[in-house]
This record gives structure tokens, C-alpha cells and sequence, in this order.
């Protein structure tokens, strides 16, 4: 398997077992978002790493080497584009390519845009006394600088280096001005910023997922409910919540937010009217329910648990349908009739006369069932396993990896007696073989290229 392989099924496989956990995380927001805003949107973050993290790979790589499943249950973690499918690979490919240029001029657009309105920042001397006095009571040591702006309409908070907090010039009020702060910089002490940077970095990769509007509107969206949930735990002293959502009313009726606090670099104090609705229902909720069910946690471990099965389900059809496509292109079954070997040829060591091909009779190792393939097959040598009786019907599951990959190699199997039956192919071949009559078989593998090659994997009977 070369790397394009590799890069282009992880890239299948972290869009469709990410799309899949968003799709369980939002089912279950349904239900325990607003008694359990915290948790919901950790739950969320985690889901947003399934669109990064090949995660399913993983678990199934670990299921499949710790035979914690049986073997034929299992996923075997390779993958390979055979030539009649390069060229779908190669045309999405240049679809994603195209849009991500796309989405990375606006991007570059919108940066420049903020790096030009930086030029109107003035310092503001008393709002920094201010904003100092609230990161104290955070326990924020960075100095985060505070700037007025005669463009920018909304309170926002910039940057991920270098963060700063950017007012409008039209004057607030001391107390509105330390909720607008206490605000912010609860932004800033929860790694909202880094967290919108790092989904925005990744659904760039997934540029061509219809689901990536509405992650990018959740997460901001549960970002600002839980922004108000840590406003509420530290400034619980300093004023009261329904003062904190008044002068949010009041300033969003004056201010319309602008395009620039809608940006992916900054989170904005203002959002629209539903959305701000939303957030005053949700600390309703909290303030109301402080003693809330115990079955509301059962139900996040049962979304964890239901998180995981839904993305091995996705991650197992991801790996039927390659398995699937690759064997409807390569050779189809062939009988290996240049191969002339005898019922008699028995021994250890076999020499096939005709073709100078040596036959070597391999050793077997057997897990559940399963009969593990790791053997080293020389050029001009053909590797078989121990005989082993069929019945009429019965059916022979062989997946073999090949290194290197350059090498080709028939394999498959042959009846005492009989020619063998075999597919061609290189660096991977995952074939189901059906048996046309009762008795005795082996596993054939023959080297056909020039040089020693390594061959691993299992078979089934």
C-alpha cells in the first residue's frame, strides 16, 4: 500500500466516521443539552476530532492484533487502489483540491481584512484597568491588551499568539463594560479561540462535507452557551446574570453585528436574536435544575459508548466497499495450468520440473479459527500451507499484503491433484474462493517476480 492509498482511505475514513459521530452527538444534544451544557460540548469537541484523527483505524487496528474479535469480524486495516479506480480517486481528488484553493483565498481575504482594520486600534488606557482588574479575577497571567475601534460595531477578542480585546468606540458603562470583559476573556480561558482555529484547520480537509456549515454554526453556538455558563461560576459576585443578558438585549438592538465578527478569528460578545434566545433558555435550565437526574449522565456513557459502535460500523463499511471495489478490478480467477504439480508431490521440498519453480510447504499458525500467513517466498519459489480437507460448497477467505509492492504474485489455492486456482495481483489481495468439490486443499502462493519477497496476512476455511 504506497501513501496516496493510505492518505486517500483515512481521508474517506475520518469524513465518514466524523460526519457519523456529529450526527449521534446532535441526536443526543437534543436531549441533555441544556441540562448538561458543559458536557455537550466537550462531547462535541470530540466529535470534531473524529473528523481529524483517524480514529476507527485505530480501533479496529487494536481489535484486530489483540484478537479481541474474532479474526473474521475483524477489519484488516489495508488499502489499495487498483487502476481502474485511480482515476475516480484522482477526479475527487481534484474537486477537494480546487475548493480548498476556494475556501483558503477567503480565508486569506478575511485575515487581510483584520490585519487592515488593526490600523484604526488606539489604546484604551481605562478599559485596560478594567479588563487587567477582570483577568486577575480569572487567574489569566497573560496581558491581553484592550484597543478601541471607530469600525468594528461589536465587542470581540482577537488572536491566538497574541490575543486582544477590540471596543467599539461608542462609550459603555463601567459595569457593562466589566460583563463585556468577564465575557471575553472566559473565551480566552476556555481555549475557545485555539478550539475554532483548530475545527476551522480541519474542515478545510473536509471542505466537500455537507455537514461542515452546520458544525462550524454548533460549535460556535455551544461555545457562546458555555462561555455564559463560566461567566455565571466566576463573576457570580460582581453582577447578577439577568443584568449580564440585559445589556446584551440592549446593545444588540443599537448594534447590528458586522461581517468581521462573524469571522473564524475572533468570537464576537453579540450574536442574533434566536441564538441569544437559546443561551438565556439554557441558563434558565441551569439555575432552575441544580439538582438534576443522575440518568442524564447514564445517557452521556451511553452516547459515548453508541459514539464508538457508530464509527467502527462506518470504519468496517468503509473497508467492505474498498475491499469490495478493488476485487471487481483486478484479474479475474485463473487456472495456473503452466504449474505442473502431481498428487504425488508430497515431500517438504518439491521441484516443478517444467518451470524451475520450487515448492515450499510452510508452517501454520492458528488463531480462532484463522490461519495466520507470514512468510518469506523467494523468486522461483512457490509457498503452500499444510493440506487441509473441503467439502463441496465450503469457501476459502485469503487477504495477503506483499512487500514490496512492485512484486506481483499468484495466490490462491489448489486441490490434491489439480491445477491451482489463483488471482494476480500486487501489494494486496483480499479474494473469497468457492470450492467446487470435496477433498483434500493448501493455500498456493507463487513468487512470479524477480526478487524475495515478504508476504503476511491470514485465511479462512
Amino acid at each position: 500500500m504506497n501513501v496516496f492509498d493510505f492518505l486517500f482511505y483515512m481521508w474517506i475514513v475520518t469524513w465518514i466516521s466524523g460526519t457519523a459521530g456529529y450526527v449521534v452527538w446532535w441526536i443526543f444534544s437534543k436531549r441533555m443539552g441544556e441540562n448538561y451544557p458543559l458536557l455537550c460540548f466537550l462531547l462535541l469537541k470530540i466529535s470534531c476530532c473524529f473528523l481529524f484523527f483517524p480514529v476507527t483505524f485505530f480501533m479496529v487496528l487494536f481489535f484486530h492484533q489483540g484478537n479481541i474479535i474474532p479474526m473474521e469480524e475483524s477489519w484488516n486495516c489495508q488499502f489499495n487502489i487498483s487502476n481502474s479506480m485511480i482515476w475516480i480517486a484522482i477526479i475527487l481528488l481534484g474537486i477537494w483540491f480546487a475548493t480548498v484553493i476556494v475556501v483558503l483565498i477567503r480565508l486569506w481575504r478575511r485575515k487581510r481584512q483584520w490585519n487592515e482594520l488593526q490600523r484604526w486600534n488606539l489604546p484604551a488606557q481605562k478599559e485596560q484597568e478594567i479588563a487587567s482588574k477582570v483577568s486577575h479575577l480569572l487567574s489569566i497571567k497573560k496581558e491581553i491588551s484592550v484597543y478601541k475601534n471607530k469600525i468594528i460595531t461589536v465587542p470581540v477578542i482577537f488572536g491566538l499568539r497574541k490575543p486582544i480585546i477590540v471596543l467599539p468606540e461608542n462609550g459603555y458603562r463601567e459595569n457593562e463594560l466589566e460583563m463585556i470583559f468577564f465575557h471575553e476573556l472566559c473565551h480566552y480561558k476556555n481555549s475557545d479561540l485555539k478550539w475554532k482555529a483548530f475545527l476551522n484547520g480541519i474542515l478545510i480537509f473536509h471542505v466537500l462535507n455537507p455537514m461542515r456549515r452546520k458544525i462550524q454554526k454548533d460549535f460556535d453556538r455551544w461555545g457562546e452557551i458555555c462561555c455564559d455558563q463560566s461567566v455565571r461560576k466566576y463573576a457570580k459576585n460582581m453582577f447578577t446574570i439577568k443584568n449580564y443578558y440585559l445589556m446584551m438585549i440592549e446593545h444588540q438592538e443599537n448594534d447590528r453585528r458586522s461581517e468581521l465578527a462573524k469571522s473564524d478569528f475572533c468570537s464576537a460578545l453579540f450574536e442574533k436574536r434566536s441564538d441569544l434566545e437559546e443561551r438565556m433558555r439554557v441558563m434558565r435550565t441551569q439555575m432552575k435544575s441544580l439538582n438534576r437526574k443522575n440518568y442524564q449522565l447514564v445517557l452521556a456513557i451511553c452516547f459515548a459508548g453508541l459514539f464508538l459502535f457508530i464509527t467502527y460500523l462506518a470504519g468496517t463499511g468503509i473497508q467492505v466497499c474498498a475491499e469490495t471495489l478493488y476485487n471487481s478490478s483486478i484479474n479475474e480467477i485463473e487456472v495456473d495450468d503452466n504449474t505442473n504439480i502431481q498428487e504425488n508431490y508430497i515431500e517438504l521440498t518439491e521441484i516443478d520440473w517444467e518451470e524451475g519453480y520450487e515448492i515450499v510447504e510452510m508452517p501454520d499458525s492458528l488463531t480462532r479459527g484463522t490461519s495466520n500467513i507470514n512468510w518469506d517466498i523467494g523468486s522461483k519459489k512457490i509457498a503452500v500451507s499444510k493440506y487441509f480437507n473441503l467439502s463441496k460448497g465450503d469457501k476459502i477467505k485469503l487477504k495477503i499484503v506483499i512487500s514490496p509492492e512492485s512484486e506481483a504474485v499468484k495466490a490462491g489455492y489448489q486441490c490434491k491433484g489439480s491445477n491451482p486456482v489463483v488471482v494476480k495481483g500486487k501489494e494486496y489481495i483480499s479474494h473469497t474462493f468457492s470450492v467446487s468439490k470435496t477433498g483434500n486443499y493448501r493455500i498456493y502462493i507463487k513468487n512470479t517476480g524477480s526478487k524475495k519477497i515478504s508476504v503476511t496476512g491470514s485465511f479462512e476455511k
